[in-house]
């Protein structure tokens, strides 16, 4: 069943942040059983932080919904043992620069997977340009 999606355009972009980091890229990659995009030292050198992309192909609330499912167990227990601080999923949305406000909404279920497994959720507005490109909404959608 596919997510009713409640916000004006998919996301530009959908990355996890993981942050406090106490071990090497190579056993973080092992433990994920992916391979991060970003691993860099923290500005203040205590420890490090990474990111992994989030593919969105379809629909942006299934395509998270299935990321954290494939990979939330494995952030939950590195937060277990203490290998992770946090972890983050921001979701990068676009507003058309003559908007005002925007809402996005977050279907429940989506927001109970991703916060079983101790992931935070963030979402960045970027203000847009209207070129013609994109899906953006005439308010026929709104329940």
């Amino acid at each position: 069943m596919s997510v009713k999606e409640k916000f004006v355009t998919n996301p530009l972009s959908a990355v996890l942040r993981i942050d406090q980091i106490t071990t090497e890229k190579a056993e973080l990659e092992l433990a994920l059983g992916s391979q991060v995009e970003r691993f860099q030292l923290r500005r203040d050198g205590s420890s490090f932080f990474a990111q992994l992309n989030i593919p969105i192909a379809r629909s942006a609330w299934d395509d998270v919904s299935n990321f954290v499912q494939k990979f939330g167990a494995r952030i939950l227990a590195l937060q277990t043992d203490r290998r992770i601080g946090s972890a983050v999923i921001d979701m990068a949305f676009p507003i058309d620069d003559r908007m005002a406000t925007a809402s996005i909404g977050l279907a429940s279920h989506v927001a109970a997977i991703i916060g079983k497994f101790g992931i935070d959720l963030e979402f960045s507005i970027y203000s847009t340009s209207n070129d013609g490109e994109g899906s953006s909404s005439d308010g026929d959608d709104v329940d």
